[in-house]
């Protein structure tokens, strides 16, 4: 079925033309809705390639990430490409890590209202100490660790990635930057 939603025929329309021009890498965020679904049987049905997918959730512990997981390795057997790298997250504890990695995440983003963008903390009283969380995870994990917020100044990338993890997302740090493309 054609996809009418704003942000997945964004996708969509995206997939369509990275493929058609070759890029090398590319990479979309979703989430765990149908509609989400949806777009990734017709990318497989149409032999669209998708180097990496980000499952990207406020909450990803949960039995829709998991659904989500499996749904992505079953769906992509049928396929002529081989499945993307999926990133998955947010979560903030060890056990959620464990989980996304054995229901089928390759990398799990760590960090629940660390970051500026971030209203969960207001709006629920949850969040974690992004340098806690980052060493409790890392210290589960057999898989890449992305430390998704509360990265401000350049020494919280250092802080990041000495509490074990992998990568790091900085965005707001780099968005208004003439070299951010």
């Amino acid at each position: 079925s054609d996809n009418t939603s704003a942000p997945n025929t964004d996708n969509k329309k995206f997939i369509e033309m990275a493929n058609r021009e070759s890029f090398k890498n590319i990479s979309i965020s979703l989430g765990v809705k149908d509609e989400d679904k949806e777009l990734i049987e017709y990318c497989v049905k149409q032999n669209l390639a998708i180097d990496f997918l980000t499952l990207d959730i406020a909450h990803a512990h949960s039995v829709r990430m998991k659904e989500m997981l499996e749904f992505l390795h079953s769906v992509y057997k049928k396929g002529m490409y081989e499945r993307p790298f999926i990133i998955a997250g947010n979560v903030a504890s060890a056990g959620a890590v464990v989980d996304l990695e054995n229901w089928g995440a390759d990398a799990t983003k760590v960090g629940i209202a660390a970051g500026k963008a971030y209203r969960t903390f207001n709006e629920t009283g949850f969040g974690v100490p992004m340098f806690s969380i980052i060493l409790e995870c890392a210290a589960v994990a057999r898989k890449p660790i992305i430390a998704d917020g509360g990265i401000s100044e350049c020494g919280d990338i250092a802080k990041a990635l000495r509490a074990g993890g992998t990568m790091v997302m900085a965005g707001g740090m780099f968005a208004c930057s003439s070299d951010s493309p």
